[in-house]
């Protein structure tokens, strides 16, 4: 005697069971595919209410002690964590301090003699002559800009063509 597969028995259509709650032998037979006794029926422990819609049995404070132990867990890496950060800020801290004393950063006296001394070892571009392509060109260079000053320092307001 196998044990039969009843999981497509429908909890909630009448025609499927018993007035017992076994499931009928013209279901199962349809199911199956073959006539089963009701012995193999029983063999199978299949009830009404015990599908597979049915929930599962949880134990939730065994759930909540394993959440609870995961999470107790997790803090004490995350502990490590922050004291090997701690650790490692400390040495990188004592480099550094260490490094400044080795070398100090330049004053603003020794920042600006090494600007002069720069300066000094430049040289100065060349003025380059701009020569004007053609007479119209060479006038448009020599007349006052919009805004421009004249000789007496006054500020005067040149047109120009539209």
């Amino acid at each position: 005697m196998s044990v039969l597969d009843l999981s497509k028995l429908n909890d909630k259509n009448p025609a499927h069971w018993t007035d017992s709650g076994e499931p009928s032998l013209a279901a199962v037979k349809a199911i199956v595919g073959r006539a089963v006794s009701r012995d193999e029926v029983r063999a199978s422990g299949r009830m009404r209410g015990q599908g597979a819609s049915a929930k599962p049995v949880v134990n939730h404070t065994l759930e909540i002690a394993k959440r609870a132990l995961a999470t107790q867990e997790a803090i004490k890496r995350l502990a490590a964590a922050k004291a090997l950060s701690r650790e490692t800020s400390a040495v990188i801290a004592a480099v550094h301090a260490e490094m400044m004393r080795a070398s100090p950063p330049p004053s603003s006296d020794e920042i600006y003699r090494a600007h002069l001394a720069a300066l000094a070892k430049h040289k100065p571009a060349e003025p380059v002559e701009v020569k004007a392509a053609s007479k119209l060109d060479a006038i448009m260079q020599a007349a006052p800009r919009r805004g421009a000053r004249d000789v007496t320092g006054n500020t005067r307001r040149v047109w120009s063509i539209r």
